[in-house]
């Protein structure tokens, strides 16, 4: 019920367009490490392998609990779709003054219709009894695009998907400030 209210909450943020991000100096490290070891109990649960990998040792200039709730949203689709014994990777890259995270499963994938629908409000997959509002994705998009990133899919039937979203690292802000 509070996971619900909350989502109901920034939904009504983002369509509002108030909401706020509270900015901190954030280890992309911890917050991977804090999302994997939140989903590792569904995880096994499903025989799914969850997979890090990447840069490590950046640091990020974000809203920790609004990342942490991007990742939860993603991982927690990707564990869905992906199949017993499946594999879901979360990767960390730096480019220039962002950190790419990228989240890919081995699930069903989805069709270019799909992908093209899946970023609005109540948009669910098939309408699958596993619940929700169909709100995760448009939350999803809304937080990263709050902290001035972007977020994106890549995905073909049969053959999983992969979503990626950016965030500032913290020299950003420093690099910024320097040239101002």
């Amino acid at each position: 019920m509070d996971r619900l209210i909350s989502d109901l909450m920034d939904y009504a943020l983002i369509q509002a367009e108030h909401l706020t991000v509270d900015r901190e100096v954030v280890s992309a490290d911890a917050l991977v490490h804090d999302a994997l070891e939140t989903f590792k109990p569904l995880a096994a649960e499903k025989d799914i392998r969850l997979e890090d990998g990447g840069d490590h040792g950046l640091m990020l200039n974000v809203d920790r609990d609004r990342v942490a709730q991007i990742l939860s949203n993603l991982l927690a689709n990707a564990i869905k779709f992906t199949p017993k014994g499946g594999t879901v990777a979360l990767q960390l890259e730096r480019q220039g003054l962002e950190a790419v995270f990228r989240i890919s499963d081995t699930g069903r994938g989805m069709s270019s219709h799909e992908l093209a629908r899946m970023w609005g409000r109540y948009w669910q997959s098939g309408r699958r009894p596993e619940g929700g509002l169909g709100l995760g994705l448009f939350i999803s998009k809304g937080l990263v695009e709050a902290h001035g990133g972007h977020i994106w899919a890549e995905s073909e039937p049969h053959n999983g998907s992969r979503f990626s979203f950016t965030m500032p690292l913290a020299e950003a802000t420093t690099s910024e400030a320097l040239h101002h």
